[in-house]
C-alpha cells in the first residue's frame, strides 16, 4: 500500500502569531489525511511555535520544525522541500491562507501529468478581495517560462504554483539564500525545465497585502536593495546560461524593465529614510556585481557610478538625481540589450 502524501504544503513562519491559527486550519487537515503540511518555525520569538505545537498534537500529518538560529526564508524552504514526503508540493505563507476544497481539485488537475501547475489567486485588501483569474492552458516549460517573466500568470510569486516534487529535485531548483525576492529565480527555472505546464483559473490562495511584510514593509533596509541587485545579475545569469532565443530575450527585457521601475524608487526612498552610513556599503556591493558581467546594463550602471563623486556625499539632492540618472541609463541599457 502506497502511504505516500500527494501534497507537501510547506509553511515557513517567523513571529506570526496573529494569523498562523488561520493559516493552519484552513489546510483542513483532517479532510485530507492524503496531504501533510510541513511547518518550519524560523527561530520565532512570539507565541508561534506553541500555537504551531497545539496543532501538531491534534494533526499526525502536520510535521513541525523549530530552527534554533534565524536562517531566512529561502533556507527554511529549501529545508522543507528536502523534508517533504509529497509528490507535489505548494508553498503557503503564515500570513495568508488558502481554500483547501479548491485546491482538492487542482491536485486532480495537476494529475494529468504537469511538472507545474499555476492558478489564479485572491489579493485581499482592506476593501475587500480581488481576484486574478487565468485563463485555463497547457504550455511547454520554456514558454510558460517567457510568460512568467512578462508577468502574464498574476504574479511573480511561488505560492500560486503547484509543483511535482521530484522535478524540483532532478533540476537542482532551491531558493536563494540570504535575500529577499527569492521567488522569481526559482520559479523561473522550475518552469523553464518543465516538460508540461498547466494554469487553471480558480484562485485557491488568499494573499493577505499585508504593507508590513518583508517585502512589503515601509522600512527599506540595505538587504531590501541589495536584494533586487542581485535579481538583476541573477536574471543576467540564467540568461547567458540559455540558448539563443528571441522569446527568452524579450521576456527578459520586460523583467528587467519592470525590477528597474520596482527597485529605483526603493533607493529613493532609503535615502529618504536617512540610510545615509548605509548607503555607500550598498553601492560598493552594487559595484561588485556590475563587474561580474559584462553587459549593457552593468556597463551602463558602472559608468554612472564611477562617474558620479556626489554618490558618496551628503547632499540629498545631488543623491536622488542620481538616482534617477542611473534609472533612465539602466532603461536605455535595457533595450539595447538584444546586441549582446
Amino acid at each position: 500500500m502506497n502511504t505516500q502524501p500527494k501534497l507537501s504544503i510547506i509553511i515557513c513562519v517567523h513571529n506570526e502569531e496573529r494569523y498562523i491559527t488561520e493559516c493552519i486550519e484552513s489546510m483542513h487537515l483532517a479532510d485530507h489525511p492524503q496531504w501533510e503540511a510541513i511547518v518550519i518555525n524560523d527561530a520565532s520569538t512570539d507565541k508561534t511555535l506553541d500555537i504551531i505545537n497545539l496543532f501538531a498534537q491534534k494533526h499526525a500529518n502536520l510535521r513541525c520544525y523549530s530552527l534554533t538560529h534565524n536562517m531566512g526564508l529561502g533556507n527554511a524552504r529549501n529545508f522543507a522541500i528536502m523534508l517533504a514526503k509529497g509528490e507535489y508540493i505548494a508553498f503557503l505563507d503564515a500570513d495568508d491562507y488558502i481554500d483547501a476544497a479548491i485546491l482538492a481539485e487542482k491536485m486532480r488537475v495537476i494529475d494529468a501529468g504537469a511538472d507545474v501547475l499555476i492558478s489564479g489567486h485572491s489579493r485581499l485588501y482592506d476593501h475587500g478581495p480581488t481576484a486574478i483569474v487565468l485563463n485555463a492552458g497547457e504550455f511547454f516549460g520554456h514558454t510558460a517560462a517567457c510568460l512568467y517573466l512578462r508577468r502574464k500568470f498574476g504574479s511573480w510569486a511561488s505560492w500560486v504554483h503547484i509543483y511535482r516534487r521530484d522535478h524540483v529535485l532532478q533540476n537542482n531548483c532551491l531558493f536563494a539564500s540570504g535575500v529577499y525576492s527569492q521567488d522569481v529565480t526559482f520559479c523561473f527555472k522550475t518552469l523553464y525545465a518543465a516538460g508540461k505546464v498547466i494554469t487553471d483559473p480558480t484562485p485557491f490562495y488568499m494573499y493577505r497585502c499585508n504593507n508590513n511584510s518583508v517585502t512589503r514593509g515601509g522600512t527599506i533596509t540595505p538587504l531590501h536593495l541589495m536584494s533586487m541587485v542581485r535579481l538583476h545579475f541573477d536574471l543576467v545569469q540564467i540568461l547567458q546560461a540559455k540558448p539563443e532565443s528571441d522569446q527568452l530575450r524579450a521576456a527578459f527585457t520586460r523583467a528587467w524593465d519592470f525590477l528597474i521601475q520596482e527597485s529605483l524608487p526603493r533607493m529613493e526612498k532609503a535615502l529618504q529614510q536617512g540610510m545615509h552610513e548605509q548607503s555607500p556599503e550598498f553601492f560598493g556591493e552594487f559595484m561588485h556585481y556590475v563587474k561580474c558581467y559584462d553587459t549593457p546594463f552593468s556597463r551602463a550602471a558602472l559608468s554612472v557610478i564611477q562617474s558620479r563623486p556626489c554618490l558618496y556625499s551628503n547632499d540629498m539632492g545631488s543623491r536622488v538625481s542620481l538616482l534617477w540618472r542611473i534609472k533612465n541609463s539602466l532603461r536605455n541599457a535595457v533595450r539595447r540589450i538584444r546586441k549582446f
